[in-house]
């Protein structure tokens, strides 16, 4: 990057920054979060009259701006190791899960009645298929006139916890995908379109004729975005909230640390299985005492009234009480300079 970039890019952070002073809470990264994160701040402010600011700069940026603390708190898709938290000073818990879906725009064609397998999807997006009316996708397809267009491929060129999840997908589901590329949050896509963030990703598809792309699935709905049917092991699964909270009740922590959770399995039948956990991150010795206790209490009622405005936007909220439990206990590590603990239990700080 130029000096001259470098500089207006700095400015630009300042100044976006500078706009959020007046809040009593800070936060920023997932664009996956930010319509929800609109409405929970709101009604946040209307029942406790206090300012949450909440800025859209992708997971990746997110964690930059906990790290360097620039921010109370970060929203990601990308989850953290335990060696990351430890190294930066930092604890992580899930706000609520959402599905990552595949997105179409075949003229002339209802792509919600398309079939593409979890397989046929990776080779796509390795450029092994092509066209749209690739014999593998015409098998998938035989009562669809497919036409001779060529397959134009969107990513997201900005580091994603969007990327991660589908990434995560391929990994599972192709072996020459799992063995080129793997699963990473920002990575050297074999062929097609780069774009920044969810909305880029939107507005691509919607001027790509043959495109194909990944989204969240409430910015499919709200953009109405074609989403095709996901074989997967011989099912033919519908991208719906009952197939998200399928697959949603069954995902576990594998670490204390909410690093991962296990994957959908295969055997749920129509369970979905592209889902992904948004997290939040806050530091675990923090600063500013005050602001930390409030950062906590914003959660708190994320989890205790909040789950109305997430299931509005076609999200999971976080509502089972073993969960939240454990979610609390994460919080008890955050401590003061004196080492006592910031979180008791509900509102500590008005």
């Amino acid at each position: 990057m130029s000096y001259i970039k470098c500089t207006v890019a700095c400015w630009m952070v300042i100044f976006a920054f500078n706009c959020f002073s007046q809040a009593n809470i800070v936060g920023s990264g997932s664009t996956l979060a930010y319509p929800v994160m609109q409405d929970l701040i709101k009604e946040y402010k209307e029942q406790k009259k206090i300012e949450v600011a909440y800025g859209s700069v992708g997971s990746g940026e997110g964690i930059r701006n906990i790290s360097s603390r620039l921010v109370n708190f970060s929203l990601s898709e990308i989850p953290l190791s335990q060696y990351d938290l430890t190294s930066q000073d930092l604890i992580q818990f899930p706000v609520f899960a959402s599905a990552i879906v595949p997105v179409l725009n075949i003229p002339g064609i209802d792509a919600s009645r398309m079939v593409i397998s979890a397989s046929a999807l990776a080779d796509i997006y390795l450029g092994k298929i092509a066209r749209w009316d690739d014999p593998i996708l015409h098998d998938l397809n035989p009562k669809i006139n497919l036409p001779a267009l060529p397959i134009k491929v969107i990513y997201r060129a900005d580091e994603s916890g969007s990327s991660y999840a589908f990434t995560s997908f391929l990994s599972r589901s192709n072996v020459n995908w799992n063995t080129k590329h793997g699963i990473s949050s920002k990575l050297k896509w074999p062929i097609g379109q780069g774009v920044v963030g969810g909305e880029g990703v939107v507005r691509a598809l919607q001027l790509t004729e043959g495109g194909i792309g990944y989204v969240e699935y409430g910015a499919a709905i709200n953009s109405k975005l074609n989403i095709p049917l996901l074989r997967v092991q011989g099912q033919s699964i519908v991208a719906n909230h009952q197939s998200f909270a399928e697959s949603f009740d069954v995902l576990s922590p594998i670490r204390p640390s909410f690093y991962k959770f296990t994957a959908p399995s295969p055997s749920l039948g129509n369970g979905w299985p592209i889902m992904v956990i948004t997290n939040a991150l806050l530091p675990k010795h923090p600063v500013n005492e005050e602001d930390a206790m409030r950062t906590l209490n914003f959660f708190y009622w994320v989890y205790q009234s909040g789950g109305g405005i997430i299931k509005a936007f076609n999200l999971l909220p976080i509502e089972n009480k073993k969960a939240i439990s454990s979610v609390e206990s994460q919080w008890k590590t955050i401590t003061n300079t004196k080492g006592k603990s910031l979180w008791l239990v509900g509102e500590t700080v008005h």
